[in-house]
């Protein structure tokens, strides 16, 4: 398990990696802000954060959104 800060981080840790060593990427909070498109208590993310997030997607990552083991995945 790799920890970062920001779907930013995430999405230049991931490019280019294969997806044989790594398939899904969990989103477990992020920053609130006001401007941004709330996906679960935890989860709102910006136009930047969801183009970052397509972009993976289409690179064949899985993303999912769960903040602990216990709480439902919902799939982005």
């Amino acid at each position: 398990m790799v920890v970062v800060e920001t779907i930013e981080d995430a999405h230049k840790l991931l490019t280019g990696l294969n997806q044989d060593d790594v398939k899904t990427l969990n989103l477990g909070g992020t920053k609130p802000n006001s401007d941004n498109k709330a996906y679960t208590s935890t989860i709102s993310l910006s136009e930047h954060d969801e183009t970052l997030l397509n972009d993976l997607k289409e690179q064949g990552f899985e993303i999912e959104m769960q903040q602990v083991p216990s709480e439902k995945i919902t799939k982005y």
